[in-house]
């Protein structure tokens, strides 16, 4: 596996991988032309590929063929990702990632959807929205908010965990998307939320979407309502009596 990922980890060999993805079969002479370098350069790079199998050679006549082998990444891969897969978090936003692609249709409809307006500039509500710094003082249920890089975990003040958010696609200052986790209750279901933020002279329009909700969300147009009175009070005031 080693030689798989030491062979993928040279930008010009990814950009012969690339150009066998784009029209498979190329011989060495057509490769050549991908890359800024001698035809004796290229060839060390197909040998790498080839003995990680990445890639096979195939003659036909007087010319050699470089065609594709996928199996040996997928197997690398799978080796490295069925591990993680066992994370129930990890697993569900797996699930979770062909949704965003759906989700991003003009015509598609979330589940719940809320949108309000912000006395703040977009920039200064996107701060809000993913320093865990500030989160606390407005998210009336968190006492305390963690990162680990793209993993957000709220806490109650007793150090019990409350809610697992994975950032999924970030936009600044525009759009959001996390996969959103809450740990409070018994059985766990992980669904997905949008964050999108418009301009709206010197205010910010800022929409939620909350999709792939379970039948126990029935709670969240509440919770969400609280969410954004008290955002809009920190934004204003610099802090946050909790809506009840």
């Amino acid at each position: 596996m080693d030689n798989i990922f030491k062979a993928i980890a040279d930008p010009s060999r990814r950009a012969l991988l690339h150009a066998l993805l784009d029209q498979d079969g190329q011989t060495l002479t057509a490769l050549e032309e991908r890359l800024d370098m001698t035809r004796f350069g290229v060839m060390k790079h197909l040998k790498v590929l080839t003995a990680a199998g990445l890639i096979q050679t195939q003659k036909k006549g007087r010319f050699k063929y470089h065609t594709l082998t996928p199996l040996a990444l997928l197997d690398a891969l799978d080796t490295w990702l069925d591990p993680m897969r066992i994370h129930p978090s990890v697993r569900d936003v797996m699930t979770l990632k062909p949704h965003l692609a759906e989700a991003a249709l003009p015509d598609y409809t979330p589940d719940f959807e809320m949108s309000c307006t912000l006395k703040a500039a977009p920039k200064r509500v996107w701060q809000a929205l993913t320093n865990p710094d500030e989160i606390p003082h407005y998210h009336f249920i968190t006492g305390q908010v963690l990162r680990d890089r793209a993993r957000l975990t709220h806490h109650a003040s007793d150090g019990a965990t409350l809610l697992e958010t994975i950032d999924l696609n970030v936009d600044p200052e525009r759009r959001l998307e996390q996969s959103f986790r809450p740990l409070w209750g018994g059985e766990t279901h992980t669904s997905l939320v949008a964050f999108t933020l418009q301009d709206a002279g010197g205010h910010t329009r800022l929409t939620i979407a909350h999709d792939k909700l379970g039948t126990s969300d029935t709670a969240m147009p509440e919770a969400w309502a609280r969410y954004i009175t008290n955002l809009n009070a920190f934004l204003t005031h610099g802090t946050s009596q909790f809506a009840t």
